[in-house]
């Protein structure tokens, strides 16, 4: 608040007055207060809504959102209004909460706005803020006030408060503080989003700052006749006869009364004067242009049309060509359409012959699978039941190994009986035999009667050759007995 007073005076100790809006469209009036540091509460301020005040018309919107971007995250919303004074403005800031409204006021109250400026930041608590008339002009295009868009008229998203911050300029139209952050002008009405920089002259005897004139031979400045009148006063003191608008860079002839455009330095005196051409001289050098415009345009045209008949007949050459061009390519596709179309024809009979043909032969297939599929399933049974039997022999396998051990064990037993037997029959033959021819070698012999009465010893010979000469003896025998 001290920082208020000493900007406002005491008699504006707790508020002041603001206006925002287009001029030339629509202003609104409004009063904002602020808490008082002589409050008698001794409470913190319960608030959200912050004011900048004195800022200096020097620094852009981007300066000012350069300056908050550390909070950019933390604001809701920012308003830019006009003050009393045409070299500053003040910024309302809106806050997520009251400890964001503290913390920006703690950290940026008495700093300065950057270090090339000499600037301060001072900072103010609102309280409420006051709208008091609203003035629409007659170059408005609404009758009404203006209705803001639920749209940023930048990037044409809704605009909440939630999300992003938003940005309400000097002519009340709002948008995103990012769409923002490097304009200028309004995107819609094309008004400075804050107040320009105004000039620092000044009438040299009321110090008026609006309506100035400047006095182009002694650069004096003063005031208009529709503010003070003191640039003319200046005229009828001095006899300077041409007078500048600040604002318009417009020259005034006091004596003409009227604009001029044209000045020009007299040799004679030196005196600032301006031009007066004869009526009769700028009557003919009218009548010579117009004649000389006439007659270059007729010929600019004459010269246009022939360039462009030929250009037509040109285009027209060449669009023939292209269109026989374009005929043949045309009739050249038609044939090929022709042949493809002869060709999906025969494609599609070798398409449909050949479905047919696979249909028989899936047919074949099939039934050569389904008999396939029944001698599989009678080998499968056979195999089953070759696997049980084999498995019934490898279980009796032990059984019969030594049921074949004992018949291979009396096989051989009986072999060697029967071969001993066989062995003492044929013994037995022989002996019968060798009787049996000893009888009748007896009975041929003439001594059998002798022999028939003897007896007859068998003695084991040493060998076969001394059987003749024992049997012999045998023969003999029962005759020395004798």
């Amino acid at each position: 608040s001290s920082g208020i007073n000493a900007e406002y005076g005491s008699e504006v100790d707790e508020k002041c007055s603001f206006i925002c809006g287009n001029p030339d469209v629509q202003t609104i009036h409004g009063i904002m207060h602020f808490f008082n540091d002589t409050s008698k509460s001794g409470e913190k301020y319960k608030t959200d809504l912050v004011c900048m005040l004195s800022v200096p018309t020097i620094f852009n919107l981007t300066d000012i959102l350069g300056f908050l971007s550390p909070y950019k995250y933390n604001i809701n919303g920012i308003r830019i209004v006009r003050d009393r004074n045409p070299h500053t403005f003040l910024v309302l800031i809106r806050f997520e909460n009251e400890d964001m409204a503290e913390d920006f006021y703690l950290n940026h109250q008495d700093q300065p706005f950057n270090t090339l400026e000499d600037s301060i930041c001072h900072l103010a608590f609102v309280s409420s803020i006051e709208f008091g008339k609203t003035e629409v002009h007659m170059k408005s295009l609404a009758a009404g006030p203006l209705i803001e868009l639920p749209q940023c008229a930048v990037c044409l998203e809704r605009m909440d408060e939630n999300t992003t911050g938003m940005l309400t300029v000097l002519c009340n139209h709002t948008f995103h503080c990012e769409c923002m952050s490097k304009c200028t002008t309004c995107p819609v009405c094309r008004f400075q989003a804050v107040p320009p920089e105004q000039s620092s002259h000044a009438c040299m005897v009321c110090g008026n700052t609006e309506g100035l004139w400047l006095c182009l031979i002694c650069g004096y400045v003063g005031c208009g006749r529709y503010e003070g009148g003191h640039a003319r006063g200046h005229f009828e003191r001095t006899n300077h006869t041409y007078s500048m608008d600040v604002e318009q860079r417009c020259v005034w002839d006091y004596i003409g009364d009227n604009y001029v455009h044209r000045l020009i330095q007299n040799k004679a005196d030196g005196k600032i004067v301006a031009v007066q051409d004869q009526d009769g001289i700028l009557e003919e050098k009218f009548e010579s242009l117009t004649l000389e415009y006439s007659y270059l345009l007729t010929q600019q045209l004459e010269s246009q049309r022939e360039f462009f008949e030929k250009k037509l007949l040109f285009v027209e050459q060449e669009a023939m060509e292209r269109i026989a061009i374009v005929e043949g390519e045309v009739q050249k596709v038609t044939q090929e359409k022709d042949k493809y179309k002869d060709k999906y024809e025969e494609s599609e009979r070798e398409r449909r012959k050949l479905e047919r043909k696979n249909e028989e032969e899936r047919r074949r297939f099939e039934r050569k699978f389904e008999m396939l599929t029944g001698k599989f399933n009678a080998l499968s049974k056979e195999l089953s039941d070759e696997k049980e039997l084999n498995k019934c022999l490898q279980a009796n396998q032990k059984e019969w190994i030594s049921k074949v051990v004992a018949s291979n064990k009396s096989l051989q037993a009986a072999q060697e009986k029967y071969a001993a037997e066989t062995q003492e029959l044929k013994e037995q033959i022989k002996d019968l035999m060798f009787h049996l021819q000893g009888q009748a070698t007896i009975n041929s012999s003439p001594m059998k009667e002798d022999i028939r009465g003897g007896d007859m010893h068998v003695v084991q010979g040493p060998s076969n050759e001394n059987k003749g000469h024992s049997n012999e003896n045998k023969r003999k025998s029962p005759r020395k007995k004798k």
